[in-house]
């Protein structure tokens, strides 16, 4: 049966418009769908993955509490103004912070400026805590470390103007510098002792106001970076064998130290440690397993590096022993008073900074060749190696008596002018064909022939002969310096 035409459109409208509702109402709920997604994932806390993150690293806060999960060690944060990290913009919210098992370090500037953090809870298992990495939080009352930290960063807790409780547990290797400074318990005068802030068996502090002998606690583990910075009226001090580590510039300028007596314990000494100091001799015992000392310089167990030369303002020039392949880092640092330097062709490296502050250099003398000298890597911040003299002075004016373990040389001054021979220092190196170092020594001239010894051996060709004179300069004793030929 053939529907009339006005009912067959009213019904075909009717079924049209109900497919357009249909479809509206489709619609509706998929977007009220992708809207409540949206909601939903405005409301749930932020959580970082490991890759947007750091390594295995995660994140959550919620209701002002901070998790932080995974495992390995936390990145690091930019120290100015954090704006590389992720929870940068939320910190205010921050009131506690709950580092899960797992988790190795606390980055640095982490939490700095948490403003209103009052609780922290550090996980067992964590080894170091960063630099600045609590720095400004004002509201901290009390910290736990735990047993496992081996490191705290500097200004890792400065600033924090209520934090009165602090532990830090006996295996702490290495305090940064201000770790806990303008900290409630490091105001408190209550928790120093004639001006002195030990936490634990660690010295964090030396007062300014210490003068003469200073001797560090017994049983004190760890020496703090910059401890006894600056101090001017310091003259001694003594190490207990208890210490592992001295930080880093932790007598840095103090002008009038002239002795430091080094555990037997100390394993660890940090950067720029003596830096500055002028005067002094460091001495080592023999027990002591990481370090050793010759002429009141300090140097590894082995002698190949040497790592701290403070005796510029009492001896201006000095010939880097035999054997030594590393000049470390700031070693030489802010020596201003050292007039030359003698590198034997045994050194392979000079550090970053080592002769940085050097200004009163004349001459640094290598006993090597021009070529060899092209081998070594020289870090940044060594302006004054960029001048060296490859041929030295080579003097004639010695007598030898030549054994089978032993040559003995006598050098005559008489040639040099009586200015000359003022505080001179007599400098002998026996050298085998290829230009190498095989002994060495040194004496001063105290108006007689200076004697010294050398250690003979099957491979010695040629020895050399120098002369320092007052103006730090190395003087001939003849106009034609030559060779000492070893005759065979």
């Amino acid at each position: 049966m053939l529907l009339k035409a006005p009912y067959f459109v009213y019904w075909f409208k009717m079924r049209f418009c109900q497919k357009i509702i249909l479809l509206g109402i489709c619609f509706m709920r998929k977007f009220c769908f992708a809207l409540s997604l949206l909601i939903v994932f405005a409301v749930i806390p932020t959580c970082a993955s490991a890759d947007e993150y750091a390594g295995n690293i995660t994140w959550s806060l919620s209701g002002g509490v901070m998790t932080i999960g995974g495992s390995g060690d936390m990145r690091d944060f930019d120290l100015t103004y954090s704006y590389d990290c992720p929870w940068r913009e939320r910190k205010s919210e921050i009131t506690e912070i709950i580092i899960k098992n797992g988790v190795t370090s606390v980055g640095d500037g982490a939490f700095s400026d948490c403003a209103n953090l009052e609780n922290v809870e550090l996980p067992v298992g964590l080894i170091s805590i960063g630099n600045s990495a609590f720095f400004g939080c004002g509201s901290l009352k009390s910290v736990r470390i735990p047993d496992s930290v081996t490191n705290i960063g500097g200004r890792a807790f400065e600033a924090c103007g209520r934090l009165a409780d602090i532990n830090v547990p006996d295996g702490v290797k290495s305090i940064g510098g201000s770790a806990f400074s303008d900290t409630a318990y490091y105001n408190d005068p209550q928790n120093r002792t004639d001006g002195d802030l030990y936490i634990g068996k660690h010295l964090i502090e030396a007062s300014p106001e210490r003068t003469g002998k200073y001797e560090v606690r017994n049983g004190t583990r760890c020496i703090a970076d910059k401890a006894f910075f600056g101090n001017e009226n310091i003259t001694r001090v003594e190490i207990p064998d208890s210490a592992v580590s001295i930080g880093a510039q932790a007598f840095f300028g103090c002008c009038a130290l002239t002795s430091v007596k080094i555990g037997r314990g100390v394993n660890d000494i940090g950067a720029q440690a003596f830096s500055g100091c002028g005067r002094l001799n460091i001495e080592v015992p023999p027990e002591n397993a990481a370090y050793s000392s010759e002429g009141g310089v300090l140097f590894d167990k082995n002698k190949t590096e040497i790592i701290a030369y403070a005796r510029d303002e009492v001896q201006p020039n000095y010939n880097i022993p035999s054997g030594v392949e590393r000049i470390g880092a700031y070693a030489f640092q802010n020596c201003e008073n050292l007039a030359a330097v003698i590198i034997p062709a045994s050194v392979k490296s000079v550090g970053s900074s080592a002769f940085m502050g050097c200004a009163g250099i004349k001459n640094v003398y290598y006993l090597g060749s021009e070529e060899a000298w092209k081998t070594v890597d020289v870090a940044d911040n060594n302006d004054c190696l960029n001048d060296i003299d490859f041929e030295g002075i080579i003097m004639s004016e010695s007598q030898m008596m030549i054994g089978d373990n032993k040559i003995t040389v006598v050098t005559d001054l008489g040639a040099l002018a009586p200015e000359d021979r003022e505080n001179a220092e007599v400098y002998a190196a026996l050298y085998d064909k290829n230009g190498a170092v095989i002994d060495a020594y040194s004496d001063m001239y105290y108006g007689v022939n200076v004697v010294g010894e050398l250690r003979n051996s099957a491979e010695a060709d040629h020895i050399k002969v120098f002369v320092w004179c007052r103006d730090g300069s190395l003087c001939p004793l003849t106009d034609f310096p030559e060779y000492i030929l070893l005759s065979k």
